[in-house]
């Protein structure tokens, strides 16, 4: 039997018409589309994109709507630009994060569906993209076009998992706490 990676390979991500042209065509090279030098030319009038393909953006917005748990269903007329193949081929840890994003989200069970499997993605980035309009309206449309922005968005993101202190419950030392925060990487940092 195939496993839920074979499964998916060759399907084909939908995403909102919409949210393709304002966030994915806008942000990333379609490598199917014209020669080398257009693109340069292109570019240099429009202002640089930030991802080489469309599966990065696609990919961006589903990672964000994982990390926010912002899972929205598809409405509309929907696109497809590429196929789950293409991001293994360039990214097998971005093609593998995607499905266990999904386990996370839905349980071991969702393994057992892969069409299950590609709404889930599909729905996450689907939420993603509805949060970059969001911080698009909020920061200005032109707010990406400047590529510290990506790395801006990603400092931005509000953690998930609370630090741990290991003496959260011992009082203070001549005035001075001795907390260890764990640095989520099996070291501490004493305070």
């Amino acid at each position: 039997m195939p496993t839920i990676f074979e499964q998916i390979h060759g399907t084909e991500p939908k995403m909102e018409v919409l949210k393709r042209e304002h966030i994915v065509d806008k942000y990333a090279h379609n490598k199917g589309e014209r020669d080398e030098k257009e693109d340069g030319l292109r570019d240099a009038i429009k202002g640089m994109k930030y991802f080489s393909m469309l599966w990065e953006a696609f990919a961006w917005a589903a990672i964000i709507g994982f990390y926010y748990n912002k899972r929205k269903p598809l409405i509309g007329e929907t696109s497809t630009a590429f196929k789950y193949s293409t991001i293994s081929n360039n990214s097998n840890d971005i093609f593998y994060s995607l499905i266990l994003f999904s386990v996370a989200k839905e349980g071991y069970d969702i393994l057992k569906d892969a069409k299950k499997v590609n709404t889930i993605i599909e729905e996450y980035a689907n939420g993603g993209f509805e949060i970059i309009f969001t911080l698009l309206k909020e920061k200005g449309n032109d707010y990406f076009s400047d590529d510290s922005n990506f790395l801006q968005e990603i400092l931005d993101r509000k953690p998930l998992r609370e630090v741990q202190f290991e003496n959260a419950n011992e009082p203070e030392k001549n005035g001075q706490s001795d907390l260890k925060v764990d640095d989520g990487e099996g070291g501490n940092f004493n305070f």
